[in-house]
């Protein structure tokens, strides 16, 4: 009987060892946020409409409470302008990143491992979207503006999983 209770005590502790030993390897993940800049005026390198800071403005409240580490934006006045709310209600200063040169960018983001946000164009957000999550994103048109997409690694030890979720500014 001594036996039994004793075996039936190794198995709790070995079962309670285990559970503490799986929870104790956090899964953590990265988030980055993939925004096309919002509504532009004409022009060579416009400013934002007002439509276009109303916008800027809406994303930055979606994001409000994600635990934004860092906001890229290519070297345009429009932009930059989508980015400085995000940048604002986080308290960080936005970086620019070359728009010509993605493929090493995408790596430096990924290398970084932070929350980010990256405000580009509709050539280049759909692009950075396919480096960052390995999947096929369709092209932007240049009508669109409410695209936000999330692209969000899972990681427990050296296994990395992208996921996408596409997300939306539209005032609704």
């Amino acid at each position: 009987m001594a036996n039994k209770i004793k075996t039936y005590h190794l198995r709790w502790i070995f079962a309670l060892g285990l559970v503490w030993l799986l929870s104790y390897q956090a899964i953590s993940a990265t988030t980055i946020y993939l925004i096309r800049h919002a509504e532009k005026q004409a022009g060579d390198n416009p400013a934002l409409t007002e439509q276009g800071h109303q916008r800027a403005e809406r994303i930055a409240q979606i994001l409000k409470h994600a635990e934004i580490k860092a906001i890229y934006s290519s070297e345009y006045q429009r932009t930059q302008q989508t980015a400085k709310p995000i940048a604002d209600s986080h308290n960080l200063n936005v970086k620019i990143y070359d728009a010509n040169k993605l493929e090493q960018f995408s790596e430096q983001v990924i290398q970084r491992n932070e929350n980010s946000v990256i405000v580009g164009h509709t050539n280049t957000t759909p692009k950075l979207t396919e480096l960052l999550s390995n999947m096929t994103i369709e092209p932007m048109s240049e009508a669109e503006f409410g695209l936000i997409y999330q692209v969000i690694w899972t990681q427990n030890g050296a296994d990395s999983t992208p996921l996408l979720e596409i997300l939306s500014s539209d005032d609704k």
